[in-house]
Formats: C-alpha cells, sequence, structure tokens
C-alpha cells in the first residue's frame, strides 16, 4: 500500500523547502529543484531518522 502523505523537509545543501512521498520500503524520497540533490529519508523510530544525502549527478558531455 502507498502512502500519499506530503512529507516536507528543508534540503540540507540549498535550505529550501522541499516535498517528498513514502515508497513501499518505507523510505522518503525527495529531490531539490535548486541544486537537484537527492535526499533518501528514512525513519527508524520515533525519534531517529537517518538522512542520506547524494550529489547530483553531472550530464555527461562528448
Amino acid at each position: 500500500m502507498c502512502d500519499w502523505t506530503n512529507y516536507q523537509m528543508y534540503c540540507p545543501n540549498s535550505g529550501t523547502l522541499i516535498s517528498g512521498a513514502k515508497g513501499t520500503d518505507g523510505k522518503i524520497r525527495y529531490c531539490c529543484p535548486r541544486c537537484g540533490a537527492e535526499i533518501i529519508r528514512t525513519i527508524k523510530g520515533r525519534r531517529h531518522d537517518t538522512i542520506e544525502v547524494y550529489a547530483p549527478r553531472e550530464p555527461t558531455t562528448k
């Protein structure tokens, strides 16, 4: 079952307010429109969240 609740947080890289959705695996995925960072938030408990921030992918030019 999908959870279509809107989850909001501030991007740790640019400080922009971003919103994301929870997937079937329980992880909330965000993508910052300002800096392009991809953020994955995993809720471990009532007061424990794990946030992974991935740098934006650089476009390949040939």
